[in-house]
């Protein structure tokens, strides 16, 4: 996956930021797993997918991760909604996508698909 992200790069700056970001274990200095932004804003909506080791991650790092991806984007970015799916038998996933605030919407099959919009103030 980073290949192709630097390769992306290299040919497109305006891509910085919409892509992989890694999630590390500060302390051991540790990649524990990832959030993918699956590219720029459309309408000031976002896709993404966050995946963590589960022999290294736990769930507060994930959620932690995501959420300050979410907030950077919104703050920075003027992002106002979120879009992403998990499989339908990860409770993790959708314990953690429930914490965020975020809906379900639509099953299909094996995935679900989630929804959080903010409201934008004036």
């Amino acid at each position: 996956m980073l290949p192709f992200y630097i390769e992306k790069l290299e040919t497109d700056q305006d891509e910085f930021g919409w892509g992989i970001w890694m999630i590390i274990k500060y302390e051991e200095k540790q990649i524990i797993g990832d959030v993918m932004i699956k590219g720029k804003p459309l309408n000031g909506v976002v896709e993404f997918s966050y995946h963590v080791v589960k022999e290294l991650g736990d769930d507060g790092l994930a959620f932690e991760a995501v959420e300050a991806m979410m907030d950077w984007f919104m703050q920075l970015h003027g992002v106002q909604s979120f879009l992403t799916e998990c499989e339908a038998h990860d409770q993790k996933a959708i314990r953690l996508l429930e914490r965020l605030g975020m809906k379900c919407t639509d099953k299909d099959g094996e995935f679900l698909y989630w929804e959080l919009h903010h409201a934008v103030s004036e």
